[in-house]
């Protein structure tokens, strides 16, 4: 399979936040599935397994929406199926949200504002009671605002 171009300028860093908020948006899905996080050497192991060679940097890069566009459709595709959604979904212009990420969408976003409150209870330390409840009003405030 020949690799494609990589998009210039803001293309680029479009395509590359896009594909890490489906990355990121998959890997909560399996943690709310599963009660466990998907973890980089799962994710290796599976790819190696089926012929895939995904670096820790590549991976983290790809998560955090930084560095090179990955030009390796196969492997996005890999990647896909290894999450059991559709093969072309990590494909940059794909749209389409699985049905099964849609369905799973709500307990993501509690499982995001657990895991925000916490980091805001391990940073900031010792927090009262009602410092806590207040992050997790302003939380859910926030998941309410934002459903689809």
């Amino acid at each position: 399979m020949e690799p494609r171009r990589q998009p210039r300028g803001e293309a680029r860093a479009v395509a590359l936040r896009e594909l890490a908020q489906k990355l990121n948006l998959l890997m909560d899905t399996i943690a709310t599935e599963q009660g466990k996080e998907f973890t980089y050497a799962d994710i290796s192991a599976v790819l190696e397994s089926r012929g895939y060679k995904l670096s820790r940097t590549s991976w983290h890069f790809m998560l955090m929406g930084t560095g090179r566009l990955p030009s390796n459709t196969a492997l996005l595709r890999a990647i896909a199926e290894l999450f059991g959604v559709d093969r072309e979904y990590l494909v940059p212009g794909n749209t389409d949200v699985p049905a099964r990420i849609t369905a799973q969408l709500e307990a993501v976003k509690k499982l995001r504002a657990a895991k925000v409150k916490q980091f805001a209870t391990r940073t900031l330390g010792d927090m009262s009671p009602e410092a806590v409840a207040a992050i997790g009003r302003i939380l859910d405030e926030d998941a309410a605002a934002n459903r689809p």
